[in-house]
């Protein structure tokens, strides 16, 4: 069945299969993946080579630049295949550079909600929010 819905709040790296898109930043500074798949590791995380339903977080870096589904939004396939998969019933964690930042810091970070906002053919907008009331 999947990963139920977290309660909102990524604790920490270890447990999860972290996949990235787009450029990462940390405390501001671009991170090249190779790197950011360092830390994971030295966090105690698994890094995921591709999308696959053993992905439990989605970093969301700087998409601009970057080949995307929807230029407008800046949405990766990355985001739209996470938010497929929490409409499935598989959770995926989602969290951006500053969340990313915090995990590294050993501090939790907020799971950011996904949301379709446009399902035209041939095209799927997802919107990634903070969750109401963070």
């Amino acid at each position: 069945m999947g990963r139920k819905s977290c309660n909102g709040t990524v604790e920490r790296l270890p447990g999860h299969h972290v996949l990235f898109t787009g450029k990462t930043f940390v405390l501001g500074v671009h991170v090249f993946k190779s790197d950011l798949r360092e830390m994971v590791t030295n966090h105690g995380g698994t890094n995921a080579p591709d999308r696959s339903r053993r992905v439990t977080l989605l970093v969301i870096g700087d998409l601009d630049g970057q080949v995307i589904v929807d230029p407008i939004n800046q949405r990766s396939q990355k985001v739209v295949f996470v938010d497929e998969q929490r409409r499935d019933g598989n959770h995926i964690c989602v969290v951006d550079d500053t969340g990313f930042a915090a995990l590294l810091e050993w501090n939790s970070a907020r799971c950011l909600a996904t949301r379709v906002v446009d399902r035209t053919p041939g095209r799927e907008v997802i919107e990634v929010s903070r969750p109401v009331g963070a």
